[in-house]
């Protein structure tokens, strides 16, 4: 959802013709198609231009990932943009085609993604602790959980229902050790309650302009333990820049105890292995050596 124009942009005849009317409904006239889609294909993005505005298309193959983001844009961000601080921002919902193919219409965000950048050491710290605020205030969130299963026995079946599909592809060692680390997890989640959780909140869903931070794709997003969020981080920038690490700690209002640190682990530990399965599922290679580096920097393998 960036403005970045290093994706090629196509006629509107890439379009479905039903979510091309439904855009020009909203939009007037498209003159202009522009893919913004990831390489793994798991949802279809474009950049929609008219005379009058730009916006962003978005075609969700899968009935979950629409049902999360339209509900993070409906019943989430409506309560949090008054609690953002000035330049932190999130999209806008302008419509949705609920028939199939399934879609959003969302404004298009000023600014392009973080990982895309080189940013000044300055400013990187000033990008991730400004996240760790917005983090801070979407878990803050009122939430009324309905979900009846506690959030122990939800991480329990899900181990349960990936090792699996690891059979064959990670061994058996492996997984024990995965299993293992997350043993250590399971407990400390008996007293935890769900918050409101992006799930996927890394610098390539950060988009940056000029005094201005943008979160977007909320396509994960669901109520999850808090330490869910901080996953992707904790395997990734934190591992080499511990200065981004309390960057973004001080926007997120206080430091990780060394229980939490023992929980990361093995989250971290059932992320990477969840991450070499999905990536082999989906012939995603450079995906998948994230998966193993993570599990050869966890020790596990």
């Amino acid at each position: 959802m960036t403005q970045d124009a290093d994706h090629k942009a196509n006629l509107t005849g890439a379009l479905d013709p039903a979510l091309a009317a439904f855009a020009a409904t909203q939009l007037g006239a498209i003159r202009e198609v522009q893919d913004l889609a990831w390489d793994h294909g798991e949802s279809a993005v474009w950049a929609l231009t008219t005379p009058q505005r730009r916006a962003v298309l978005k075609v969700h193959r899968q009935g979950r990932k629409f049902s999360n983001e339209r509900g993070a844009y409906t019943e989430w961000l409506p309560r949090l943009r008054p609690r953002l601080e000035a330049g932190t921002n999130v999209p806008d919902l302008l419509a949705v085609h609920d028939a199939h193919p399934r879609a959003l219409l969302l404004s298009l965000a000023a600014g392009r993604l973080l990982q895309d950048l080189r940013p000044s050491p300055g400013l990187e710290a000033e990008v991730h602790e400004r996240a760790g605020r917005f983090l801070r205030s979407l878990h803050d969130l009122e939430l009324v959980d309905a979900d009846p299963v506690p959030l122990a026995d939800a991480y329990a079946m899900r181990l349960a229902a990936w090792v699996p599909r690891g059979a064959g592809i990670i061994s058996d060692d492996v997984t024990e050790a995965v299993s293992s680390a997350m043993a250590v997890v399971l407990p400390f989640l008996v007293d935890q309650v769900r918050v409101p959780c992006h799930r996927d909140f890394t610098p390539r869903n950060w988009l940056v302009a000029t005094g201005t931070l943008t979160i977007i794709d909320f396509e994960h997003s669901q109520p999850d333990l808090y330490l869910s969020d901080l996953v992707r981080l904790w395997v990734g920038e934190w591992r080499h820049r511990p200065d981004l690490r309390s960057s973004f700690l001080k926007g997120y209002g206080r430091q990780l105890t060394s229980h939490e640190e023992a929980v990361m682990r093995g989250l971290a530990a059932f992320w990477a292995y969840t991450t070499v399965v999905w990536a082999r599922e989906h012939g995603d290679e450079e995906f998948e050596r994230t998966g193993w580096d993570t599990l050869s920097w966890l020790g596990l393998m």
